[in-house]
Order: structure tokens, then sequence, then C-alpha cells
């Protein structure tokens, strides 16, 4: 059972999960759309590159079963780039973007888990979540091939 302490409300992101800060380094990001599998990217990521990933210290289902909730690290001082963005300077603004292509490389280079080649899911094994398809789960995928067929076969139902 997860217990909350205290809750300051601190964000919503589109109306899709919310951030509760619970202590002075902690805070849980929970909604519809919150799902176990972002911890488990989140570890992967932090465990494989030098992106700066808030520490994942618990991810679960809610009850209801729709949606989850993630407990992570509070990083104090951040702030978000929409936020930023408008009073920086171009040099500024260039220096991010450096830094950012650096980190899209960075993942483009991760390789799959050997005992996951060419798997297409969450690095969990959970079904996947695609908006494209009202928040409906499909896959994982055992290869690219599976795939294409399923996507191929959600044009059945224009038939």
């Amino acid at each position: 059972m997860h217990w909350l302490v205290r809750l300051d409300w601190l964000h919503a992101f589109y109306g899709s999960s919310n951030i509760f800060r619970i202590s002075r380094r902690r805070v849980i990001k929970t909604g519809w759309f919150v799902r176990t599998t972002e911890a488990a990217t989140m570890r992967y990521v932090a465990r494989h590159t030098s992106i700066p990933v808030p520490k994942v210290y618990d991810a679960w289902t809610l009850p209801d079963g729709r949606g989850g909730a993630i407990s992570m690290e509070w990083i104090e001082g951040a702030e978000t780039l929409e936020r930023r963005w408008p009073s920086m300077s171009n040099k500024q603004k260039l220096k991010v973007v450096v830094q950012l292509r650096g980190y899209v490389d960075e993942l483009r280079s991760l390789s799959q888990p050997p005992d996951q080649e060419g798997w297409i899911g969450p690095l969990d094994s959970s079904p996947c979540w695609d908006a494209r398809l009202k928040g409906q789960p499909c896959g994982p995928f055992p290869s690219e091939r599976a795939f294409n067929q399923f996507r191929l076969s959600l044009l059945d139902q224009f038939k």
C-alpha cells in the first residue's frame, strides 16, 4: 500500500497526468495515461545513457486498472524548457539544441536487450498504447513483420 504523507499539486500535463510533491525530494506522477512501462523506460535510459533522468523509486498500476503512478526524484530548481525558452538568448537556445541532438543520438544508438531482439513493444513486455487507437492496448509484437501486419489489419474496418 502506498501512503501519501504530504501532497502539493505541482503540475498537470494536458489533463492526462498530475504531479504531486510528497516530500522535499520526491514526487508522484499519476493519471490515466501513466504506465509502469514509463518507469521501466526511465530506468533503462538512466542505466544506458548520460541523459539526466529522475531516479524512479516505485511504479504501480492504479487499483481500478485505468492508469498508474510513478514515485520519482524531485529535481530542485528544474524548469521546463517551454517556460524558459522565450527568455533565452540565441546562443543559449543553440546550446540546448546541440544538447538535445546529443541525447537523441544516444537514444538512437541504444540496442535492444538481447532477449528482446526484433521485439516491438515496451521493455517490460506489457501491451503497447497507441493514441491513434484511442488508448486501446495492442501488442507487444515479436517482430517488425507482426507489427506491420497488425497495422495493416486496422484497414480492414474500412472494407
